[in-house]
């Protein structure tokens, strides 16, 4: 596997009434020329490149379930380059775990911690928020427009939104090429808990897991018809639409030649 990180956002172009380079300027030219109105925002959508295809990645989300000894196994694979790992919001503040990429959709959690995960990682990070894309200078990968089904979004400029960043970043994953994916901290059933307990700053909002969870069935049937496999590790999840398995297990299946032609559990929970 080549090195985990080895592309980067796009120079950010400020479209103004001329365009303004700011991929060269100071930050206070780029505060003086950054605009006003949110119809004159940088336009730095771009389809998000394979750079995984054929990988396997491990998807770090915020559920409690989430242990150190989990981390631990997967980073003993990840330090092998025998996996990625894509954190979604939180996951950067780990300490046994080392992300490739980064996804958070919400304006107010970029405010809050984006120079603290520029200080902790140089990986790729992404959000589906084009105002949070321009000030942070992200990777701005923004929600299909007008839908016409739910599910995985093929499109790799966009993605679908399933109401939660969790859904956002499989679908991320999915235009990142990645041929299998585990899930780690998907709990879906425990409002306002996390592993790092609550959010800071006040931006805790309730999770409406009662409507988020049957959002996740059409996204895994469509992974399964484009040959993607998900395997949930999380070990105390609401989400029966993923097969279900220890993350030891897991990963050492994720590393067999013939993973592909492997018979995975015919029920999708156990």
């Amino acid at each position: 596997m080549e090195s985990q990180n080895h592309w980067q956002p796009p120079s950010l172009t400020v479209v103004t009434e001329r365009s303004v380079s700011t991929a060269n300027k100071t930050k206070r030219e780029v505060a003086q020329t950054k605009p006003k109105s949110s119809t004159a925002l940088p336009k730095i959508s771009n389809p998000v490149p394979r750079t995984w295809a054929g990988g396997c990645a491990v998807l770090i989300a915020g559920g409690p379930s989430l242990t150190d000894e989990q981390c631990q196994c997967v980073e003993e694979y990840h330090q092998q380059s025998k996996c990625y790992v894509l954190g979604v919001n939180d996951a950067y503040r780990h300490g046994f775990i080392t992300i490739d990429a980064l996804y958070a959709a919400d304006t107010k959690w970029w405010k809050l911690h984006a120079a603290k995960v520029r200080e902790s990682t140089e990986a790729p990070l992404f959000t589906q928020c084009i105002k949070a894309a321009a000030e942070y200078e992200l990777w701005h990968i923004p929600g299909a427009k007008k839908p016409t089904r739910p599910g995985l979004c093929m499109d790799p400029a966009h993605i679908h939104f399933g109401d939660n960043s969790g859904y956002q970043a499989i679908n991320l994953a999915y235009h990142l090429g990645v041929k299998n994916i585990v899930l780690l901290g998907y709990d879906f059933n425990s409002p306002g808990a996390h592993w790092f307990g609550e959010h800071e700053g006040g931006i805790n909002v309730k999770s409406n897991f009662a409507a988020w969870v049957p959002k996740m069935r059409p996204l895994a049937d469509d992974l399964d018809a484009v040959g993607v496999r998900v395997m949930n590790c999380s070990t105390n999840s609401a989400l029966d639409c993923f097969p279900k398995m220890g993350i030891i297990e897991a990963m050492r299946w994720m590393q067999r030649p013939c993973f592909d032609t492997l018979e995975w559990p015919d029920e999708r929970s156990c």
